[in-house]
């Protein structure tokens, strides 16, 4: 994984958004697969396979994402530029995190997941 990210990072130096998007979603997808069948590892492929996948997506493309728009081209000139749009998913992240808890302990009555999550609820 550690290489893929040094990858996605190199396409954000050089500025090559169209491999950029696709090296994850397709060249990675079809590797990893390859690999894991090339080095024997057939226990449970679907399912290791598929947590590969998702693990990079959650965290390699979509973290690198928050960089790419920091060296956003300035073709298209946004009126807050790349560091402003950033600063806008950072935002809107934490009040969507605040807005959920004070939803929660304000009308929020039954519990979804007990166990799991005891503080998580929903109103009726």
């Amino acid at each position: 994984m550690s290489l893929a990210v040094a990858f996605q990072y190199f396409f954000i130096g050089i500025e090559w958004y169209g491999m950029f998007i696709l090296f994850i979603p397709v060249y990675l997808f079809l590797l990893i697969p390859l690999q894991m069948i090339g080095l024997g590892n057939t226990d449970g492929f679907l399912g290791a396979v598929g947590s590969l996948h998702w693990g990079h997506i959650i965290t390699v493309f979509s973290i690198s994402h928050m960089a790419y728009l920091l060296v956003l081209p300035g073709e298209k000139p946004t009126v807050a530029g790349g560091d402003g749009l950033a600063l806008y998913l950072l935002l809107i992240t934490d009040l969507n995190d605040m807005a959920q808890f004070v939803w929660g302990k304000m009308i929020g009555r039954r519990k979804v997941v007990p166990r799991g999550r005891p503080g998580k609820t929903w109103g009726d």
